[in-house]
């Protein structure tokens, strides 16, 4: 139980800019191109595809990590 409490902690503090940095990467894989290495580009588009998932799913835990502590407040 600790450690799922610290996790829900350390997501609660992810600051706004880590998330627009994490964002900015996904948008430069995704923008990647090299017509001599196209199977580059393709794992550079499929992980930028796989990020922008990922940042999406750990912006909606937060929110829903920060209503559960709001509502535990009350």
């Amino acid at each position: 139980m600790k450690k799922l409490l610290k996790v829900c902690r350390d997501i609660r503090t992810i600051p706004e800019s880590d998330f627009a940095e994490a964002e900015e990467m996904a948008a430069e894989q995704a923008a990647y191109l090299s017509p001599l290495k196209m199977a580059t580009t393709g794992r550079q588009h499929a992980l930028a595809e796989y990020n922008r998932i990922v940042i999406t799913k750990v912006k909606e835990l937060k929110l829903l990590i920060d209503s559960a502590a709001s509502l535990a407040k009350r």
